[in-house]
């Protein structure tokens, strides 16, 4: 029989894929999520509790709710993407746990607002979470319901605060329900529109007759949010009585993609700040009920 060939492996290849190895568990921990990004139990504060609504026919409304006890105004907070948390009873989030408005949450909590992070409703995958969803009457009558026991549960303002994709939620059912029912409405990182999609001015704009702060960073490099089209938002809330724009420099660096969370998108190393800012202009901006 014939002899195999021998394989020559140098030296210095080996070592050098032995120091990859044991730099590897380094470079894992130092991609490991920040301590902003406690999981969800945390949010768990006295009264906290997980409530089901129904806000149409055969239509399931989750969300999570957060009592301080004295309440400033109460703030419905309206995730990105298709806005699906998987939010179960043990308040645990099967997706978008580093979300912006999820992590500050309990910040605003803190200064006195009952919070709701909304989940999608539960008749719609998470494929219709996105602009059609978004956009129709029904979203907007979902929101309705979550305001009218928001007030049930507090006698305070009733604001809605999108982030993202989240931000034509808001807008969108701030034209629709009208100041009588949604006190006042936050866009942060809003989204403005693309190539393959018109964002907030797709919506009628001149609906929104409430108070509206526009919270963005001039560093977002997510291709539908530019900071540069901030002007022309602020241009099409003809009938909002306030409105103005709290932008934002600087942070932690991106470990996300550029329209994701952690980056400028989501104020990533900003959120103390951004979230002390946002309470309070709410508080100073709250009309009465």
């Amino acid at each position: 029989m014939g002899r195999h060939p021998q394989l020559y492996w140098p030296h210095w290849l080996t070592a050098l894929l032995l120091a990859a190895v044991l730099a590897w568990p380094q470079a894992a921990r130092a991609q490991q999520a920040p301590p902003v990004l406690a999981d969800l139990p945390s949010l768990a504060v006295p009264g906290a509790r997980v409530v089901d609504l129904a806000t149409r026919t055969g239509v399931r409304q989750r969300l999570l709710l957060l009592r301080p006890p004295q309440v400033e105004a109460s703030l419905i907070l309206l995730v990105g993407g298709d806005g699906l948390l998987n939010l179960d009873q043990n308040f645990a989030l099967g997706t978008r746990r580093g979300n912006f408005l999820k992590r500050i949450a309990a910040r605003l909590a803190r200064q006195g607002f009952q919070i709701a992070l909304l989940d999608m409703a539960r008749d719609e995958s998470s494929f219709f979470g996105g602009p059609p969803l978004r956009t129709s009457a029904a979203h907007a009558q979902d929101l309705g319901g979550v305001s009218d026991f928001l007030r049930q549960e507090a006698p305070a303002p009733v604001w809605l605060v999108g982030t993202s994709l989240g931000t034509i939620s808001a807008a969108n059912a701030a034209g629709r329900l009208g100041p009588e029912r949604v006190q006042g409405v936050v866009l942060s990182s809003t989204n403005l529109g693309g190539r393959h999609q018109a964002g907030v001015f797709a919506l009628d704009l001149e609906a929104i007759r409430q108070p509206v702060l526009v919270v963005h960073h001039e560093q977002d490099d997510c291709f539908v949010c530019p900071y540069h089209q901030v002007p022309s938002l602020l241009q099409a809330l003809t009938n909002a009585p306030v409105k103005e724009v709290l932008a934002y420099r600087g942070g932690l660096p991106a470990i996300s993609e550029a329209c994701e969370a952690l980056s400028a998108h989501g104020f990533y190393g900003l959120e103390d700040q951004v979230a002390q800012d946002m309470g309070q202009w709410i508080k100073d901006h709250a009309p009465r009920p």
